[in-house]
């Protein structure tokens, strides 16, 4: 949308769970930050009483996260990289 929002994040806001199923599924990337600055932990607080959906979102998170780590350390470049923050950092980083 204009704001940045993929359409995973889209769905999140507006709680709808089979949305989110079905983006998952279809392989949606689901980002620490979006275009607003909200985090990860922001949308995982908006599930908090849908706990389907947010076990989705979680382990979609942790999944993208271990093949962004094990992609990354293939990587031939220079630059120092490293996987994105787990969910218990970006928690964090909202405190």
């Amino acid at each position: 949308d204009n704001a940045g929002c993929t359409p995973l994040q889209l769905a999140v806001d507006r709680r709808h769970v089979k949305a989110i199923s079905a983006l998952l599924n279809a392989g949606a990337r689901v980002v620490p930050i979006d275009g607003r600055g909200f985090s990860m932990a922001r949308m995982m607080a908006m599930l908090s009483d849908l706990p389907d959906a947010r076990r989705m979102l979680q382990e979609a998170y942790d999944r993208q996260r271990g093949a962004m780590s094990s992609s990354s350390s293939s990587s031939s470049s220079n630059a120092p990289q490293g996987p994105p923050p787990s969910y218990e950092e970006t928690m964090r980083e909202q405190k």
